[in-house]
């Protein structure tokens, strides 16, 4: 699997240039200038090859792995995934005929046999390589994700979800969540096909601990409530679930943790397992059997929320 390390919060170039209509050579400023006004995407065929084919260079390369190579395609918010077995200066066909999968690793467009366009990611690998230069230490990255509302973990989980309606499993690597601090965001960049997806447990809020960066028992314990609060969105009263309550496994989450060093309050942390638990049976009450739950329910919530600032 292609491990990729996005480069931060890359800037096209702004200025105002002189008009030189006579000037017909390809130009690569002026080229980026004009893209923040037209869609990368939306551009002819021939336009598209030629600023695919101006970015293959060192400079650009964002990632490389046993498969492929991946480069920031230059004053766009796109990149191009090179596959070692194709020569990148014979990519030709584009086609924007997707399947649910290729949606799932951010493609927008193949192109040859292997490669594709993608979405490109901004912000940090939530570990950083040695290999790039980045604007903050591994410490910040860790401080940034711990500051992160609960609302990025919900929906990277309903991100994960979605991927494994589709048979694609999240290769869980700490360089494969990508974190924005900037729209205050977690994103998972690397699935794949994953032909055991019947007969394994699908296990969301395990994998993506083990993705998180939490060297020190504080950020472990923050790490731990904001995943499990926002996996308590899924469980509000009256509102239908986006993924399903089933694959959450409260349980099983606090088993793994408790195999770990992390020390916590020992009371607290078995009135927590206790109360995810109702919370979990309350909820299926909810929607299997159509019975109002809201009161126990909001206040199971509530306990949990308190319980776990606890711990």
């Amino acid at each position: 699997m292609i491990k990729l390390q996005p480069i931060l919060k890359y800037t096209p170039i702004k200025a105002d240039f002189p008009k030189i209509n006579e000037l017909r050579l390809y130009n690569p400023i002026k080229d980026t200038f004009e893209l923040q006004k037209k869609d990368f995407l939306s551009l002819s065929k021939d336009e598209i090859l030629r600023k695919i084919t101006h970015s293959i260079k060192p400079e650009y390369s964002i990632g490389k792995g046993s498969e492929a190579e991946v480069y920031k395609i230059d004053g766009t918010n796109y990149c191009i995934r090179i596959s070692k077995k194709e020569n990148p200066q014979q990519l030709k066909n584009i086609s924007f005929d997707l399947s649910e999968e290729d949606k799932i690793n951010h493609v927008v467009a193949k192109i040859g046999k292997k490669s594709s366009i993608m979405k490109y990611i901004e912000g940090y690998p939530l570990l950083l390589g040695i290999n790039k230069k980045y604007d903050v230490t591994q410490q910040q990255v860790n401080k940034i994700v711990c500051n992160l509302p609960s609302t990025a973990f919900h929906n990277l989980l309903k991100q994960i979800c979605h991927a494994q309606k589709h048979k694609m499993a999240f290769d869980h690597s700490w360089t494969n969540l990508i974190v924005n601090p900037k729209e205050n965001t977690l994103t998972a960049i690397d699935f794949y096909k994953n032909n055991f997806a019947d007969y394994e447990e699908f296990l969301p809020l395990r994998k993506i601990y083990v993705a998180l960066m939490h060297d020190t028992p504080e950020e472990k314990k923050k790490c731990i409530n904001l995943l499990i609060n926002g996996a308590l969105e899924e469980f509000k009263p009256k509102i239908k679930p986006e993924i399903n309550i089933n694959d959450i496994h409260f349980y099983d989450f606090m088993q793994h943790v408790e195999r770990g060093d992390i020390q916590v309050r020992a009371n607290s942390w078995q009135m927590l397992k206790n109360t995810l638990s109702e919370i979990e049976k309350l909820k299926s009450a909810e929607q299997n059997f159509n019975q109002d739950v809201s009161a126990p329910l909001s206040g199971r919530i509530k306990i949990a929320k308190a319980l776990l600032n606890q711990i």
